[in-house]
């Protein structure tokens, strides 16, 4: 066991990481306009986890020592997909900020044949204060299904 071997199964166990995590991104992604969800979120799964499987098993080789740097790299991918990936904190003012302000009470999403209407609920008296000692008020977001 040198460097290189552990460098590369570290390596590996990244790359490894990112797909199975970024595929699960761009997966989820599609599910509200797939046809068949279902199968999109069950192939996807054993699509990743084969993939993932062979691959553990291809660079440990039979010693746990290379599985170790495979899984630690793993968990490094998925570290990194998710810091690229992260989400945005919705505000209640970040809607009227961006200039939205008539869109920002009600919002309609159609997909398929059915439609739904997400209300924004405001809460001023549940606020958090930030570094600057500022209340920023909060949302709740209700779907309305019709």
């Amino acid at each position: 066991m040198n460097a290189a071997s552990i460098t590369l199964r570290l390596a590996a166990g990244v790359a490894m990481g990112a797909f199975f995590y970024g595929t699960l991104w761009l997966i989820v992604r599609r599910l509200p306009t797939a046809r068949h969800p279902v199968l999109l979120t069950l192939g996807g799964f054993w699509v990743r986890l084969i993939t993932v499987l062979a691959g553990f098993f291809l660079l440990m080789q039979g010693r746990w020592e290379y599985a170790a740097m495979c899984l630690a790299g793993f968990m490094a991918g998925r570290f990194a997909v998710s810091r690229l990936l992260r989400a945005k904190p919705f505000t209640a003012g970040s809607a009227e900020s961006a200039g939205d302000a008539g869109k920002a009470n009600n919002a309609r999403i159609e997909t398929g044949n059915s439609s739904q209407t997400w209300e924004i609920i405001r809460d001023s008296s549940a606020g958090s204060a930030d570094d600057t000692g500022k209340t920023k008020k909060s949302a709740l977001i209700r779907a309305n299904p019709r």
